[in-house]
């Protein structure tokens, strides 16, 4: 959630990123990573869209560095590539080239050699 200038909560997906669920390997280490980023802070949103669930899907920064880059570079999230073909080439290529670092260095959840993938896991939920 964020808090707009107008005072109104907005709920947000950030951009381009998959990051593991809460009871996923890695999950809440993903979460605290994102609320040391952000919270308390003022974040610049680039709203794309909303999803079906009503969030708005936006890319955020703060202080001119992009929040899902550093979530995918620490290594706890993925690189959304379903939706890749949605972001600018240049911010495509940053998020591949993070996630394939971030994957050869076995940082985060890349310390596994075969993470489940956020996408995979939810599915998983509901068969």
């Amino acid at each position: 959630m964020v808090l707009a200038e107008d005072h109104r909560l907005l709920r947000v997906r950030i951009a381009g990123i998959d990051a593991p669920e809460a009871m996923q390997p890695h999950g809440q280490q993903a979460k605290e990573f994102l609320d040391n980023e952000i919270s308390g802070k003022v974040v610049v949103l680039d709203i794309s869209k909303t999803d079906r669930y009503g969030r708005w899907i936006s890319r955020v920064s703060f202080q001119g560095r992009d929040v899902g880059l550093s979530s995918i570079e620490a290594g706890l999230a993925w690189h959304f590539s379903r939706y890749a073909h949605e972001q600018e080439r240049s911010e495509r290529d940053a998020y591949a080239a993070a996630e394939t670092s971030a994957r050869v260095s076995g940082m985060g959840l890349w310390v596994n050699t075969s993470p489940i993938p956020p996408w995979q896991w939810r599915r998983r939920g509901r068969n």
